[in-house]
């Protein structure tokens, strides 16, 4: 009976073992996502995008990228305030991370597949999410009825240019790049997908945007971009 007994205690506490570890990861695991930054060294960022060599950061207004631990970062700036925002759809798992002595070790850090940001300018909402094919991260702005495409634009630092080419707007500083690539625009509109036709467009000096074809403008339009984090050579 003793026997019997021991061997039912070692099933559960094996059971309560997996049951504590089942959703949670390795930084190491190869996937994209959205981690809530608690970095004290850098102030800035709100949110780190996991999942790259270069680990790029969305702070209140901007995305931005640095080429190493410390240089000057390149980015472009999505809105002129610092507009609400809210994480999206969770990651089923939690993030475990060991490294550096114990004392410093996370462990069930919520992570999540998209952050929103509200009201960027007036009748804009921005939207970052996660890509399975870990390219880079899907960037989708929602205009409003009535709200000029055009009220939707990237920024950049007087030090960045912009460079258009097939379908894809390069970003560049000497030692850093940010190519977006794929600007599509759609609508619903009964229920489907309607897809128009769009381009990139530089509005101005230091000014990006994604200008659509004809479109249905008493509807939602959905402007949307790959942001990459591959490199692309300069």
């Amino acid at each position: 009976m003793r026997l019997y007994k021991a061997l039912y205690l070692l099933v559960v506490i094996a059971c309560s073992c997996l049951a504590a570890t089942v959703d949670s990861v390795d930084l190491s695991s190869n996937f994209v996502f959205f981690e809530r930054s608690t970095s004290q060294s850098d102030t800035e960022a709100v949110y780190w995008i996991r999942g790259f060599n270069l680990i790029p950061r969305l702070t209140g207004d901007a995305f931005l990228l640095a080429p190493g631990l410390g240089d000057s970062p390149i980015r472009f700036r999505f809105s002129e305030g610092m507009p609400a925002r809210r994480e999206g759809t969770a990651a089923r798992f939690t993030l475990n991370e060991f490294s550096g002595s114990s004392s410093s070790w996370r462990r069930g850090i919520g992570i999540w597949q998209s952050v929103q940001y509200q009201s960027v300018r007036p009748g804009v909402d921005l939207e970052f999410s996660v890509r399975r094919d870990l390219r880079g991260v899907d960037m989708t702005a929602t205009i409003a009825p009535g709200t000029q495409p055009e009220a939707h634009y990237l920024e950049v630092d007087a030090n960045t240019r912009i460079s258009l080419g097939n379908d894809v707007a390069d970003l560049m500083q000497t030692f850093a790049s940010i190519r977006l690539a794929g600007a599509s625009a759609y609508q619903m509109q009964g229920g489907q997908k309607v897809v128009i036709a769009a381009q990139f467009r530089v509005l101005s000096s230091g000014r990006l945007s994604i200008q659509p074809g004809e479109y249905n403008k008493s509807l939602p339009l959905y402007l949307t971009a790959l942001v990459s984090l591959q490199p692309i050579g300069i």
